[in-house]
């Protein structure tokens, strides 16, 4: 079975049980403390991969850093992946989660790069566009500058990209003038 189909199948797995036991979003936060910890920790991250390191000991490990920060249903989950030997899956099963979980919250992640800072009041525009444009109840918004799109900006959501930046228009009439 492919990576994807098993982060998904268990993320899902783990989603509707949290949904069934009304701890979704404590659920939801404990794997972002995980994620976190998984992502910002290089020797975390081979531990995890390592084949020759056996799951009894994967277990203890787990259950010494994280047996007092996240819930029950987290830590046993936890348990469980490694039972299974899917312990190597965990960070994109927490990305297949974080997913779901923000398709059910209504909740949309864009990433906009502009030329400058924007102001507060482009931002809440902006916001405001996205939401109506996506149906979202919820705008997660990464801001990042660069001087090289001259001005305009670019918005990265999901697969979708949606360029108004100066540069890109200079380049698409760089284009037109050359195919003239």
């Amino acid at each position: 079975m492919s990576a994807v189909k098993i982060a998904s199948r268990y993320a899902k797995a783990f989603l509707d049980l949290a949904k069934e036991q009304g701890m979704l979003d404590k659920v939801y936060n404990d794997l972002s403390y995980v994620h976190a910890d998984i992502t910002g920790n290089r020797e975390l991250q081979l531990f995890i991969k390592s084949p020759v390191i056996k799951g009894g000991d994967k277990k203890k490990v787990f259950d010494q850093l994280y047996s007092d920060k996240l819930s029950d249903i987290t830590s046993g989950y936890i348990r469980l992946l490694v039972a299974k030997g899917r312990e190597s899956h965990l960070p994109s099963i927490i990305t297949s989660f974080v997913e779901m979980y923000n398709e059910i919250k209504g909740i949309a992640h864009v990433t906009i790069t502009s030329a400058t800072e924007l102001s507060v009041a482009d931002e809440s525009i902006l916001t405001a566009k996205l939401k109506a444009a996506t149906g979202a109840k919820e705008i997660k918004m990464e801001k990042k500058t660069d001087s090289s799109l001259i001005g305009g900006f670019v918005i990265h959501m999901g697969d979708r990209v949606y360029d108004a930046s100066v540069s890109h228009k200079l380049h698409k009439l760089k284009k037109q003038l050359i195919n003239v």
